[in-house]
């Protein structure tokens, strides 16, 4: 990067892309102008108390944002390059790159744009069958946006059975980092964080912190809060709208046909229709027929809503996909990789994790292939393969002696 002792330092333009991280350094010879000084280095102690406080201050830090690029493209080009016959053993923890999709992309990063351009908030649906990447799309952006600097991400989870981890409060609580801590803590947390967003407004911040605190550790308990519904989320709305003055939020709502509470909040939050910057991404299974459930009908009709299908993949995506599937299942003569083709995105990703546990996989010319003989036996679905995957185990020797 030229910051290196020995090496020629940037001139301006080439540090353009990073002068939001790093000052920029004159050439040999050139007056020091609008640079940085450099003091000498000193030692620093840090607390546990400091690192607190500088995890509290996060959302509504005084540090200059960066503006949105007009693009969610990145501007090199990245080329794959595997390191062929490696990694294996680490196939559960890698990334599962987002594939094609990009007329979706452009979707999310334009209803963005919109909500820094106009500071009104905004919602979008990613509606379609399960497995087809409605949530890989909505934490593709949620990335993208945090690491450009654009947004402060919320992740609100819902299940078929609620568990203390999903809805609107747990989502609260991991946005303020105290998940597991008691009530007397999460006061003094939220008064902080109040007093630095809002500087000078003691007696209110410390109401507002007691309310706040009441909201998030009502997820622990199995009955819930006992504050009316209605000022939950005008509570929620005045601190969302708090944490969006200086950085836009993206707002994650998984499973939305389960999250009955959250669809309603957005509606609420859409309604307000001021400055609350913030954007909304709902992901919603659909049935047989292509439908949402009812709950969210009035929402989807909402003008500031926007409705995105997530479908199948293109030819050209699948191929793309089974080729950076592990590097692994297209053998010559034979059809692993192929196979996988018009399925949906998670049921490959399944599948290969399945080969690699079996241990079926041998390195190829350019990843890895399936052993001659096996047969790929594709099963009908995802829970198709969870039960054969369960069933293998329950039989093997080693699970029986236990």
């Amino acid at each position: 990067m030229g910051l290196v002792e020995g090496h020629t330092p940037l001139t301006a333009e080439e540090a353009a892309p990073t002068r939001w991280q790093l000052p920029v350094l004159p050439r040999e010879g050139q007056a020091p102008e609008d640079v940085a000084a450099f003091a000498p280095a000193r030692a620093f102690t840090w607390t546990v108390e400091d690192l607190s406080s500088v995890c509290d201050s996060d959302a509504g830090s005084s540090v200059e944002v960066p503006p949105m690029p007009q693009s969610w493209r990145r501007p090199e080009n990245v080329r794959w390059q595997p390191l062929v016959g490696a990694g294996l053993g680490l196939f559960g923890l890698r990334a599962v790159p987002l594939i094609d999709r990009f007329a979706e992309r452009d979707r999310l990063w334009r209803a963005l744009r919109r909500v820094h351009r106009d500071g009104l908030p905004r919602a979008v649906v990613l509606r379609g069958a399960a497995g087809l990447g409605k949530s890989h799309l909505a934490r593709w952006l949620s990335e993208r946006a945090h690491e450009v600097g654009a947004a402060t991400i919320l992740r609100a989870t819902h299940g078929a059975v609620g568990t203390p981890q999903d809805g609107l409060a747990a989502m609260m609580a991991r946005l303020h980092h105290c998940e597991e801590l008691p009530r007397a803590a999460v006061v003094d947390r939220m008064q902080r964080i109040l007093e630095d967003l809002v500087p000078g407004d003691a007696p209110r911040h410390t109401e507002r912190a007691h309310l706040l605190a009441e909201l998030i550790t009502s997820g622990r308990s199995e009955f819930g809060s006992q504050m009316p519904r209605e000022r939950r989320f005008s509570l929620m709305i005045e601190h969302l709208r708090m944490l969006g003055r200086k950085r836009p939020l993206v707002l994650v709502v998984e499973d939305a046909q389960w999250g009955e509470e959250a669809v309603e909040f957005c509606q609420q939050l859409l309604d307000a229709a001021d400055d609350v910057r913030v954007l909304v991404i709902l992901t919603a299974r659909t049935n047989e027929a292509g439908d949402t459930p009812a709950m969210m009908e009035g929402l989807e009709r909402h003008p500031a809503v926007e409705r995105v299908s997530v479908g199948p993949m293109s030819p050209a995506g699948h191929a793309r996909a089974d080729s950076r599937a592990a590097g692994a299942g297209e053998r010559r003569g034979g059809s692993g990789g192929g196979a996988l083709r018009e399925r949906a995105p998670l049921f490959a990703v399944q599948l290969v994790g399945d080969w690699v546990q079996r241990g079926v996989l041998v390195p190829g010319a350019l990843g890895f292939d399936l052993q001659a003989g096996v047969k790929v036996g594709l099963p009908d679905g995802v829970h198709a393969l969870w039960r054969q995957r369960i069933g293998r185990r329950c039989r093997s020797p080693r699970t029986a002696r236990r």
